[in-house]
């Protein structure tokens, strides 16, 4: 856990404990990343992310902090075993910068599930939420299912997946 104030902190929380835990420089944003010492399975390497959104700030850091995390998922090596990559990315499928971030390797859990839009924010309105701006990304793992939680106190629903290792 890393902590900051106004959202910007980000944590991975497991029942099985972490190893490699790495904070990324580079990000308004708290990112954060660590291994999960699953017993008797695949270990994934887990990602805690959260771009810079484009508004009210300006958009140049939101372009800037998806770039880098592309390079950054980019650069883990194929052969490292499953990879999750999680959290606010202030985008949606609309967004080309989000769009850029899926390829053969990565895919996003709600489309490989076919679960469609997951509405997340916001979530602390007198209406349900209306953009899907969270998400989950997965390298060598099978998505199963994913649905949206509530999460008392958040301004968003968080995303509840099952993964196979």
């Amino acid at each position: 856990v890393s902590t900051a104030p106004e959202g910007y902190g980000a944590g991975i929380w497991s029942r099985y404990p972490l190893v490699d835990e790495w904070r990324h420089d580079g990000y308004c944003a708290e990112t954060l990343s660590a291994r999960i010492c699953v017993p008797g399975g695949r270990q994934p390497l887990v990602y805690a992310v959260h771009p810079m959104p484009p508004w009210p700030r300006r958009p140049g850091d939101w372009w800037r902090e998806l770039g880098l995390l592309r390079q950054l998922l980019a650069k883990i090596p194929d052969d490292i075993g499953p990879v999750i990559v999680a959290g606010d990315f202030n985008a949606t499928f609309d967004h080309k910068r989000y769009r850029n971030l899926l390829n053969e390797r990565y895919q996003d859990v709600a489309a490989a599930t076919g679960a469609g839009m997951l509405a997340t924010y916001p979530a602390h309105k007198p209406y349900p939420p209306v953009i899907a701006i969270d998400h989950i990304l997965v390298a060598d793992a099978w998505p199963r299912s994913v649905r949206t939680i509530e999460l008392p106190g958040s301004d968003h629903r968080g995303l509840l997946a099952r993964i196979a290792l």
